[in-house]
């Protein structure tokens, strides 16, 4: 399982997705963006941290 599929499975870290997607500013968002476009580029060590500021 790659880093987007467990994202993906992470309720959590949905509604933190979709929450900035409609609240952030435009900058922060289109890092978001391409953060998520890029997470498979990521280590697997981000995954706790991502999953932590979900919370």
């Amino acid at each position: 399982m790659n880093l987007y599929d467990s994202l993906a499975d992470n309720e959590c870290m949905l509604l933190f997705f979709s929450h900035y997607k409609q609240h952030c500013d435009t900058i922060f968002y289109y890092h978001l963006h391409y953060l998520i476009q890029n997470l498979d580029d990521l280590s697997q060590d981000m995954l706790p941290f991502l999953h932590a500021i979900s919370i």
